[in-house]
């Protein structure tokens, strides 16, 4: 006859049972075949949302932004030569032109300062007439008079906060207002 015993609490082993092994980690991952084995790598820290950080485009990296008051004393330059039509166009030509002094209109050019595209293309007439015509002439100006003109107001203050200082027909085309580099002045060379 066997002995009585006393109920045993749940998850309790039978006496005489021997204790399980300890638990084992997983064996590591298996490389499909072709891919050879896998190294661990480290990762890297993702950025941190609440940190200040400011991603420039490639073409962007040595670049320094225009101050407010460069652009402000260039529009009023532009202004005044821009109070004909003629003047006008003759903005759109300059901006245009190839070499150092593209992306500068006469008044970005006495200011130093010049349009950079996002992408490090020059700036050609007809992105120019876009840039100036279109959209800041017919979006900002013409139809933001139905709105009191509050939105050509916002496009002209909007580099005062804006980290990257450039206006709402800036982002809306993808340019950037940058200090030009100083142009290199001729040397004379005079006889000994």
């Amino acid at each position: 006859m066997t002995e009585f015993q006393p109920p045993q609490p749940p998850g309790t082993p039978p006496p005489g049972a021997q204790p399980p092994p300890p638990a084992q980690p997983p064996p590591p991952a298996q490389a499909p075949p072709g891919y050879g084995p896998q190294q661990p790598y480290a990762q890297p820290y993702a950025p941190q949302p609440w940190a200040p950080q400011v991603l420039l485009p490639p073409a962007l990296q040595d670049k320094r932004f225009a101050d407010y008051g460069q652009r402000v004393g260039a529009f009023f330059i532009d202004l005044v030569l821009g109070i004909t039509i003629i003047g006008a166009i003759i903005n759109w030509f300059l901006m245009g032109r190839e070499g150092d002094r593209n992306g500068m209109t006469l008044g970005k050019q006495v200011v130093k300062i010049r349009v950079f595209r996002e992408d490090g293309q020059p700036i050609s007439v007809g992105f120019a007439i876009v840039r100036e015509f279109v959209v800041r002439g017919l979006l900002f100006a013409v139809v933001g008079g139905f709105f009191l003109g509050l939105p050509w107001l916002l496009d002209l203050l909007w580099p005062l906060w804006d980290e990257r200082k450039q206006t709402l027909h800036d982002k809306i085309v993808s340019t950037y207002v940058i200090e030009a580099a100083d142009q290199p002045q001729p040397t004379m060379v005079t006889p000994a």
